[in-house]
């Protein structure tokens, strides 16, 4: 159950004013399929461009409602609130874009007094568009701070993986100043080979020297 009714609004001139029958309070099924146009020609939408119904109702209140676009139309609800003041409501199409806006040229609604409702609402201010917007900024923020902590843990992390390089990069450069202070230990003190007696356990330190213009061995208990 859906009455859908097709116009064209033209972003770069003014035109005969165009008139959209309502009845107030219906609920999900009136819809406006606008055809955007350019001084009379097709006008192609950009990607990322968000349209909205903005109207002033006859009691003068406002809506903003966010609408979709398909195939190059824009479609538009007419929501219960939009249709909950009798009498002529006053609208147009703005297309946003960042901080960029284009509005169509004035379009009417006329809305025509319901015969009964018992639950008919009371006309009020609608700003859909505007909560989800709200919304999606705060969503924005929440995930713009996630990544900021996400960094810091990284950095912090990486501050911590370097110290423990750096830490171990000392240890190593300590073990090879021991290795290389015992290695000068042995080619200072120990200028031979251990030789050890199985029979009993006895160590021979054996060194050659140089005796008389001859080498000798020589061995020292140790």
């Amino acid at each position: 159950m859906r009455i859908l009714q097709s116009i064209s609004l033209d972003f770069g001139r003014d035109t005969v004013p165009i008139t959209v029958f309502a009845k107030q309070n219906d609920t999900k099924t009136r819809y406006i399929e606008i055809t955007p146009l350019n001084r009379g020609q097709a006008y192609t939408l950009e990607d990322g461009i968000t349209p909205r119904l903005q109207l002033t109702k006859a009691d003068g209140h406002t809506v903003i409602d966010d609408a979709e676009t398909k195939d190059g139309v824009i479609i538009a609800e007419l929501t219960p609130q939009a249709l909950a003041a009798e009498g002529v409501a006053v609208a147009e199409i703005g297309l946003y874009k960042g901080e960029e806006l284009l509005s169509s040229q004035t379009f009417y609604i006329d809305v025509k007094r319901t015969a009964y409702d018992k639950n008919a609402p009371t006309s009020s201010d609608e700003y859909n568009a505007l909560v989800k917007a709200f919304v999606e900024v705060d969503e924005a923020k929440e995930k713009a701070e996630t990544a900021t902590q996400g960094a810091n843990s990284a950095a912090a992390n990486a501050t911590a993986a370097k110290e423990r390089a750096d830490e171990a990069t000392a240890t190593a450069n300590k073990a090879a100043e021991a290795a290389m202070e015992a290695a000068g230990a042995v080619g200072d003190n120990i200028d031979g080979v251990v030789i050890v007696d199985t029979d009993n356990s006895q160590s021979y330190l054996g060194k050659i020297r140089i005796i008389g213009g001859f080498p000798a061995l020589e061995f020292t208990k140790i």
